[in-house]
């Protein structure tokens, strides 16, 4: 058996902003089958304990999915001299009927410091990892970057389609242009389909100071993602 995070950080994760899920719900963790991924149903009632850890990115070594739990002790990584706790909030959890959600977790550090820069969220059973004398395997999800928080306020580039508006390139976070393509459902990818199919338009409509003053090589930047906006 091992835990398992139903569902994954939405990344990228910034230091002490709120960890969500891709679909900005909890974090919720279950107990499955480490052979299967099916649930567990434990044949009576069980009430478990797990403790959220952040550890190493480049663990576990090589790749592999099986380690043992001395290797995944020493995978956790300690919070830096003088600093909090690296990974805070609901870090110990009950998990009742082999599910358990995190309402709260933050990183309160950036993981540059870190070998390969990158941390994990790894999961255990506590106490000593096992459940009637079975081990309970821990459980990590993909590795990431958690960035300061000032990262925040960058320009993003090159940009994707989720991109807040004011994170283009000659947009100001409070402007003008910023307040009217926000009226958009999807403002950037809909300021990409009117320079490919409407351009002369965009004198009289909105995205003019995002797409018409740009120079070509920008331009042509910014429309090789327009072929994502299908799935929009």
């Amino acid at each position: 058996m091992q835990p398992y995070i139903e569902r994954l950080p939405e990344f990228p994760i910034y230091k002490d902003y709120r960890i969500k899920s891709t679909s900005s719900n909890p974090l919720e963790i279950i107990l499955v089958d480490a052979v299967t991924g099916s649930p567990v149903a434990l044949p009576y009632p069980h009430m478990l304990r797990v403790e959220l850890v952040p550890v190493i990115g480049d663990f576990p070594p090589d790749g592999r999915e099986n380690w043992s739990a001395d290797e995944f002790q020493k995978s956790v990584v300690k919070e830096r001299e003088g600093k909090r706790p690296l990974l805070t909030g609901d870090v110990s959890l009950a998990m009742r009927d082999c599910h358990a959600a995190v309402g709260e977790l933050r990183f309160t550090d950036n993981s540059s410091w870190v070998r390969g820069r990158k941390f994990r969220i790894g999961v255990c059973v506590m106490p000593a990892g096992s459940i009637d004398g079975a081990r309970v395997r821990e459980a990590i999800t993909e590795a990431f970057v958690v960035r300061d928080r000032h990262g925040l306020l960058r320009k993003q580039y090159p940009p994707v389609l989720r991109d807040k508006v004011w994170r283009l390139e000659n947009i100001r976070k409070k402007g003008m242009s910023r307040q009217e393509a926000c009226s958009q459902r999807h403002p950037y990818c809909a300021g990409l389909r009117q320079v490919m199919v409407k351009p002369a338009e965009l004198r009289q409509v909105n995205f003019r100071s995002m797409f018409h003053a740009l120079p070509p090589k920008r331009l042509s930047s910014r429309k090789a993602v327009l072929i994502d906006c299908s799935v929009l």
